[in-house]
């Protein structure tokens, strides 16, 4: 596509970005420090690094860091476990959806998966590295790429590269990705044709010089007050406009249009009025801090009494002294045996160190929930009690958990789906679910123990009703037992095409009943047949 390299535009997307990172800096204080002491690998706000150097020098307890890790992983093996099918599509607008009906959704669900499992689109290493940024920072970014046949990719973005604004229900509509190419990577990915006149010359002359660039996605009625002609050249039915501003030129390097935002911002929790969320490691920085803090001076402490200062006399002794094994150091003693060099006893006390620590270790834990996800080594529970600690898990991270699924779940599956959808990769879906609205239905771990406590109740139920029904047989009933049975088999997770529709058990259960219907014809019809050759054979005329 022809792009109109319009510096105008260039400079209104530049002063989008500039207002988009007012306000921020409040945050990126508070970021800086959690990648200090949480997530020290991960890059920074506030600083740039040479390559290669150490970014942990100020970590001297890795409880938050290793919290940190147990959370994200937890998440990621509750939510997205790559073993299983962690959702499932279903109708919303049908109350009884055919069994050619499930057996296509079972399909498309079949499809998006292959999406998820492919080593291409790389999903679940970016999302590990999207619940690790999550539960550290409070706001993670996911960019998902529609690549054409290479197929679809996905891309967790460190958060000081991303600024965000919210539209007016709270919704994340506006993203900005700031980066540096060098020249050859501009090439790469835009073509030459399409560079600004510095970046060609250095293409030229120095191929490794880098660049800032910015990549804007923003909603079309937005974009196209700022750029209007460039935004005209996209087609209509596309709702977002994808800007790349070359910004040392001041030039507009690609336009395009997506059907849906490909960045996908979530947030663990937030205050109103704020676009970015707040996390774990927020809620726990003082303790964070404080920790590291109390361990380096612990280690100095432990220092000075496994190998103490000395106190030397100040005649007498000979320097310097050999504090090394074995070593001889003249005039250590006066003439009548006194020592003139003595260790220093601080009278420190190491314990007390170790149990504050111990309590501020504790309350990182609790603020990471990690008792609530990893039990304890050596503590066996009952299945009640685990059923209840699992009860306990999902109370303490419900909210957390409902907005991961609002945010990143259902905004992944519906980028995903769509993108198979355009491209027709799905069967031809049966005339029942044409216009119909789909639902996503989360089958992970921990959405089967939300929706296992509906099973628990149910079996409850009947087992506190058995007395009733040892003494009134009829009240079973009550009980509509094809529809618990579905229920019971759906919560579990067991997939449609192992499930008799309910068209085909109505035609069992019918061919069941005709089939008892003759028997009992049968045995009527026997039965007279019998009666009447006894007649017979005693001289009864039964005409």
């Amino acid at each position: 596509m022809a792009i109109n390299k319009n510096t105008e535009s260039a400079f209104a997307l530049i002063q989008v970005r500039d207002k988009m990172k007012t306000g921020r800096s409040t945050f990126e204080n508070v970021w800086q420090q959690i990648s200090e002491f949480v997530l020290p690998n991960r890059g920074d706000f506030q600083c740039e690094r040479s390559q290669g150097d150490r970014a942990d020098k100020r970590v001297f307890d890795t409880t938050a860091v290793q919290a940190n890790e147990m959370l994200a992983a937890a998440l990621h093996g509750g939510l997205i476990n790559p073993a299983s099918n962690w959702f499932a599509l279903s109708t919303s607008g049908l109350k009884n959806s055919t069994h050619a009906a499930k057996q296509w959704l079972d399909e498309a669900q079949r499809i998006m998966m292959k999406s998820f499992n492919s080593q291409k689109g790389n999903f679940y290493q970016q999302a590990h590295e999207l619940f690790l940024d999550l539960v550290a920072y409070g706001t993670s970014v996911m960019y998902v790429d529609e690549e054409g046949s290479d197929g679809i990719r996905f891309s967790t973005r460190h958060l000081s590269e991303i600024h965000i604004t919210e539209d007016h229900k709270g919704v994340v509509d506006t993203v900005v990705r700031t980066f540096k190419f060098t020249a050859r990577q501009a090439a790469q990915k835009w073509g030459e044709e399409n560079l600004s006149d510095g970046v060609r010359s250095a293409l030229a002359a120095d191929p490794h010089r880098e660049f800032d660039f910015f990549h804007v996605v923003m909603p079309r009625v937005d974009a196209k007050r700022i750029a209007p002609n460039e935004v005209n050249e996209v087609s209509t039915k596309k709702e977002y406009i994808s800007f790349y501003v070359c910004e040392e030129d001041k030039h507009i390097v690609d336009v395009q249009g997506f059907y849906e935002n490909p960045y996908i911002v979530v947030r663990w929790e937030k205050l109103v009025g704020e676009a970015y969320g707040r996390s774990p490691a927020w809620n726990s920085l003082s303790d964070i801090r404080m920790i590291n803090v109390m361990s380096e001076v612990l280690i100095r402490s432990a220092q000075k009494q496994v190998d103490p200062p000395l106190l030397v006399a100040d005649d007498g002794v000979i320097m310097p002294l050999h504090t090394r094994p074995s070593g001889i150091n003249v005039g250590g003693v006066s003439l009548d045996g006194r020592p003139l060099i003595q260790p220093l006893q601080t009278g420190g006390n190491l314990q007390v160190g170790l149990e504050m620590m111990q309590q501020r270790r504790e309350a990182i834990r609790q603020a990471y929930f990690v008792d609530q996800f990893i039990p304890k080594e050596g503590t066996p529970v009952t299945a009640t009690e685990a059923i209840q600690n699992q009860e306990n898990r999902l109370r303490l991270t419900g909210p957390q958990l409902a907005r991961i699924q609002a945010e990143f779940l259902a905004f992944v599956v519906d980028r995903v789906f769509s993108i198979h959808q355009r491209a027709k990769s799905f069967p031809e879906a049966p005339e029942e679910l044409q216009g119909v609205d789909l639902n996503v239905e989360y089958t992970s771990p921990l959405a089967k123990t939300q929706r296992a406590q509906e099973l628990v109740s149910l079996n409850r139920a009947l087992e506190s009703s058995m007395v009733l029904l040892e003494t009134n047989p009829d009240l079973l009933e009550v009980v509509d037992g094809e529809s618990y049975l579905r229920d019971a088999l759906d919560i579990s997770g067991v997939s449609a095409k192992h499930i008799r529709s309910e068209e085909d058990y109505a035609d069992i259960v019918q061919q069941r009943q005709e089939q008892m219907k003759q028997e009992q014809q049968l045995a009527v019809a026997g039965q007279a047949a019998e009666s009447a050759a006894k007649l017979k054979k005693a001289g009864v005329d039964i005409g």
